[in-house]
C-alpha cells in the first residue's frame, strides 16, 4: 500500500513542476470520491465505500480531448452476522469481518462535449494497474492477501466552470473494475462518484 501511495505522490509533484510551455494546456483536480460495490463483489462486499480520493493530471491537446492520468483509492468494509465457517480440519463459529482496498493508477484519454456554456460534460476510458490489499477476519483468524491486476474505468462527468477564472468543479461517475478473481467474486468491479476542485487555463477556451 505504501509504495502505490509513494508513486501516486511522485506523479502528483511532477505534474505540479511549472512549465511554460504546458501550463496552459495543463489540468489538475483533487477531491473526495465515494464507490458502490457492483456485480458479484457486492455479494462479498454490499456496503458503499465513504472513504475515498482522487487524483487527476490531464494535458489538452485540442480545445476537445486530454490525455493524462488518474490515481483513485478506496476502502470497502462490511461485515457477516455471526455463522459456522468451515475449514479443512476444522469449523470455527464467528463473525466475519471483510476489508479490500484498492489502488488504481490508470492512463487515457477524455472527450470534452462542445459547448457555449460554462457546463462542460465528457466522456472517458483509462486503463492500468489495480494494487488490491484484501482482509478477511473470522473470529481470530486472519486471511490476507495482495495483489497487482490490470485495471480499467469508464467515465462520464460535467465540468462547471467558474466564469472568467481558470477554475471549474467536476462532478463524474464511473464504471471500474479490476481483473481479479477469487473464491469470493469474479472481478473486483465497483461504480465511482467523484466530486472534485479543478484547475486548468485551458477552461477560458473550451
Amino acid at each position: 500500500m505504501k509504495k502505490i501511495l509513494y508513486i501516486a505522490l511522485f506523479l502528483v509533484g511532477l505534474s505540479l513542476v511549472p512549465m511554460k510551455s504546458q501550463a496552459q494546456a495543463s489540468y489538475v483536480s483533487f477531491g473526495y470520491r465515494m464507490a458502490f460495490p457492483m456485480a458479484s463483489f457486492r455479494e462479498y462486499i454490499k456496503a458503499t465505500s465513504f472513504r475515498g480520493v482522487q487524483f487527476d493530471y490531464k494535458y489538452f491537446i485540442n480545445d476537445n480531448w486530454a490525455v493524462g492520468f488518474t490515481y483513485h483509492w478506496n476502502g470497502f468494509y462490511d461485515n457477516v452476522p455471526r455463522d459456522t465457517y468451515y475449514f479443512d480440519g476444522g469449523a470455527v463459529t464467528a463473525a466475519q469481518y471483510n476489508f479490500s482496498y484498492a489502488s488504481n493508477l490508470l492512463i487515457g484519454g477524455d472527450y470534452y462535449i462542445p459547448t457555449k456554456s460554462i457546463v462542460k460534460p465528457f466522456l472517458g476510458f483509462r486503463g492500468g494497474m489495480g494494487y488490491l490489499e484484501i482482509d478477511r477476519f473470522v473470529g481470530a483468524a486472519q486471511f490476507q492477501e495482495t495483489v497487482w491486476r490490470f485495471s480499467y474505468s469508464a467515465t462520464f462527468g460535467t465540468l462547471f466552470q467558474i466564469p472568467n477564472t481558470s477554475l471549474a468543479f467536476t462532478l463524474e461517475g464511473s464504471w471500474n473494475q479490476v481483473t481479479f478473481d477469487n473464491v469470493h467474486y469474479k472481478h473486483m468491479s465497483s461504480v465511482g462518484l467523484f466530486i472534485g476542485f479543478c484547475y486548468s487555463g485551458q477552461f477560458k477556451d473550451l
